[in-house]
């Protein structure tokens, strides 16, 4: 929450690293009339909540980059319309905190479903949704209620959405207790509309790391844009080195699509990716190092 400094300083950072035009914040655990100095801090200067309803969730957003219209309020959601100045697509935006009773989720599900575009306009839906979508999204603890599971994933093919996957840790949320008493979950995602997908085909969505906070933050990139390297190339020294294996493994279990071609395309690209970094922290880039060699 926004109450606990180092929470509110991870998010800084990141504010700072990634530049956003549009954060929320859920669960703030602080009063409303502080969201005005808490969002000139973060430098932002627009913002909104709406106590009366909703307690749960901030928005935050830059109005220079962005214009943001909010549309509907309800206990476990707010919705905006959101249109870059640029003259980039407007999409809808449902921000979500579900609460932890299945009958009220259900509220939730029924409420977003009733929001659904009916025309072109991309959506998508992110936050807390307190509700995993399968069982391999837990690990520890009791067994969830297979009822709250099934209801979530029927709302998501009733309303056109999908999971939009991710990159980073399969888990966002964790009782941060020791040993065989901890427990990992996957509460938190983004969802969106064939439309959404169409619009901004290179959507990515990012697991932070979990500082201040037993949820982890999600980032959302709607234009991916990636640097144009080299081509991949393997070096034999490194299987030779302890971590390499594990490099490859972490960099493999960390997206989950539900697209089995695109699942393996994207693993493929990231673990090509994390082991690019490894190279050059664990060995200061040989290939770079022999090419730079090479000119001299």
């Amino acid at each position: 929450g926004a109450a606990k400094a180092s929470g509110r300083n991870f998010l800084k950072q990141q504010v700072q690293q990634h530049k956003p035009a549009f954060i929320a914040i859920l669960e703030p655990k602080s009063k409303g009339h502080k969201l005005e100095k808490f969002a000139r801090w973060l430098g932002f200067e627009a913002h909104f909540c709406c106590e009366d309803i909703n307690h749960y969730i901030w928005l935050l957003w830059h109005p220079k980059v962005i214009s943001l219209a909010v549309v509907e309020v309800t206990r476990q959601s707010i919705s905006s319309i959101i249109e870059p100045h640029s003259g980039g697509t407007r999409v809808l935006a449902s921000v979500v905190y579900g609460l932890g009773n299945r009958f009220d989720r259900r509220r939730l599900w029924q409420s977003l479903s009733r929001q659904a575009p009916l025309d072109t306009t991309p959506w998508f839906i992110a936050g807390d949704f307190n509700v995993i979508s399968s069982w391999d999204e837990k690990k520890g603890g009791s067994r969830v209620s297979d009822g709250g599971m099934q209801e979530f994933n029927s709302f998501m093919t009733a309303a056109g959405v999908s999971d939009l996957g991710y990159i980073g840790s399969p888990f966002t949320w964790s009782n941060n207790q020791s040993g065989r008493h901890r427990v990992w979950v996957r509460l938190d995602r983004a969802l969106g509309n064939g439309h959404l997908m169409s619009a901004f085909p290179n959507i990515q969505v990012m697991h932070l790391p979990r500082i201040g906070s037993d949820h982890a933050p999600i980032l959302i990139s709607l234009e991916r844009r990636e640097r144009q390297g080299a081509n991949f190339k393997y070096l034999r020294i490194w299987k030779s080195h302890a971590t390499f294996h594990r490099t490859i493994q972490d960099a493999w279990e960390g997206r989950r699509d539900r697209d089995p071609l695109v699942n393996l395309g994207r693993k493929l690209k990231d673990t090509a990716k994390a082991l690019g970094r490894w190279n050059k922290s664990t060995f200061g880039n040989v290939d770079q190092r022999l090419k730079d060699m090479e000119l001299k």
